[in-house]
């Protein structure tokens, strides 16, 4: 399968998760099991299988310099893994965020923008939850799980 398939469907794949959990989760406190257990699985999967299947010594050079990173994504199967990790970082975050305003009481209405922003930017997302956490709970240091 070439690397524009597996993009297409692992971007499939990730916005079943995301269907999940924006649209499944108010009515199903178990969504959690379904998105990690088999829509982050799977993406990491992959995300293992091209780390692996392309791994060169070399690469930890890579690391070092802003170039070299940027030489590593002129590779398309490498540019692939990198979006596999941020598309199962961004459900990750999303779940995180929809565990912890449950354990807060925080309605699903109120995560709705940091998850909206948390498709692409999940960084983003986590940040505007912690803000939301802040304003509904009136502690920044509220307990994380």
């Amino acid at each position: 399968m070439t690397a524009d398939k597996l993009f297409q469907l692992s971007s499939l794949v990730s916005g079943i998760g995301w269907i999940f959990i924006l649209i499944v989760s108010p009515f199903n406190k178990n969504f959690d099991r379904f998105v990690m257990g088999i829509v982050v699985v799977m993406l990491a999967g992959l995300y293992t299988w091209i780390n692996i299947s392309n791994f060169e010594p070399s690469i930890f050079k890579s690391f070092s310099t802003l170039q070299g990173v940027s030489a590593l994504f002129k590779s398309d199967i490498i540019l692939l893994g990198c979006w596999l990790h941020i598309l199962s970082f961004d459900l990750v975050v999303a779940v995180w965020i929809k565990k912890n305003a449950l354990v807060h009481g925080i309605k699903h209405a109120a995560t709705v923008p940091s998850l909206l922003l948390g498709i692409v930017f999940a960084p983003l997302g986590y940040i505007v939850y912690l803000v939301t956490r802040w304003i509904v709970k009136k502690k920044y240091f509220a307990e994380n799980f």
